[in-house]
């Protein structure tokens, strides 16, 4: 997760959500029964076009065009909605520490355990001076085994009035989690076709265009238990003299993989495009597992789409074939 323009799940995620928007992707909010709780609005919770989470945003907000969440415009008032993979826990809480959160010039006032629409996490009240005005963070971490969902509220406090704790608290607390996207809602966001899954179920669609797909039975995206692949849509591109160590930093920083080993790597067309592959081997930094490693980059114009799969090394041979006949069959959907 890196993951897709937004703000970061972590430190810097709630920072950079805080001077607005994104280079990142994601975030989290408030919620749930502490005893004295505002009454649950009377209005159905919303689903955001391939979201899992939903809610019933406060009043005045509305969906964003550019972040996966509801916004004040007017009002630089904000509700970002973040959802990440199994596993993923552990690794957000250690970005929520106060003392992560410190860094980021962010101060936390309370912290509170939340049980949520069959999940567990804790709420983050906190607050941070930018530009000599405060502006309130509100952020909500609950998880299950098979994802991690993160609410971030973001309000000026010029503009409690308007957003007041028991507006948030309410919204907050009509929290809901569906089990699955309809399959059409899912492809439906991605600004690209997929020909052939080659046995890949799509899992999750983001509107920016990222795709995350795996092959078996779980809806797990863990590369360690069976094949994942992701595609990224990114809107800048390194010159060709970069493209070689751009794309060994790209893998360097993908869901903690930073130790690998180069199998080989180089230049490769698409049709008419450029591109580049790079095929490497490491091992699972939390079990050890072997894996090997595929990643794609396609040049175009104005950017690149990125293509990387991930399986464990003695189910390379099987997967790697179907990966490549996955890569083949994206194409835009403009295209006849």
């Amino acid at each position: 997760m890196s993951s897709a323009g937004r703000l970061k799940v972590a430190s810097n995620r709630m920072q950079v959500v805080i001077s607005m928007r994104v280079n990142a992707i994601v975030a989290a909010l408030i919620a749930v029964m502490l005893g004295v709780m505002a009454p649950a609005s009377a209005a159905e919770p919303n689903f955001l076009p391939g979201a899992r989470v939903g809610l019933v945003p406060p009043e005045g907000m509305v969906p964003s065009r550019s972040f996966q969440g509801y916004e004040d415009a007017g009002r630089k008032a904000l509700l970002m909605i973040t959802e990440l993979g199994a596993s993923t826990a552990e690794r957000v809480a250690k970005d929520f520490t106060p003392e992560a959160l410190a860094e980021g010039g962010i101060e936390v006032e309370q912290r509170e355990d939340v049980a949520l629409a069959g999940m567990h996490g804790y709420l983050i009240i906190a607050h941070q001076d930018v530009a000599g005005a405060r502006v309130r963070k509100w952020a909500l971490v609950l998880a299950r085994d098979d994802i991690t969902a993160i609410v971030v509220v973001i309000t000026p406090e010029a503009e409690r009035e308007t957003y007041p704790d028991a507006t948030l608290r309410a919204s907050i607390a009509t929290l809901v989690l569906r089990e699955r996207v309809p399959d059409a809602e899912k492809f439906e966001l991605l600004p690209y076709r997929i020909r052939d899954l080659a046995g890949f179920r799509l899992i999750q669609a983001m509107s920016g265009g990222t795709a995350i797909l795996t092959s078996g039975p779980s809806d797990a995206t863990i590369a360690s238990l069976q094949p994942f692949f992701m595609i990224q849509i990114a809107a800048s591109a390194p010159g060709l003299a970069e493209r070689e160590s751009f794309a060994r930093r790209l893998l360097a920083g993908t869901m903690g993989f930073d130790q690998f080993h180069v199998v080989q790597s180089g230049p490769i067309r698409f049709g008419a495009q450029q591109g580049h592959e790079l095929i490497a081997e490491g091992k699972d930094p939390k079990n050890g597992v072997d894996l090997s490693f595929v990643q794609w980059l396609r040049f175009g114009s104005s950017g690149y789409v990125r293509m990387l799969g991930i399986a464990r090394r003695d189910a390379w041979l099987e997967s790697f074939p179907r990966m490549r006949a996955l890569r083949d069959g994206i194409e835009p959907k403009q295209n006849p």
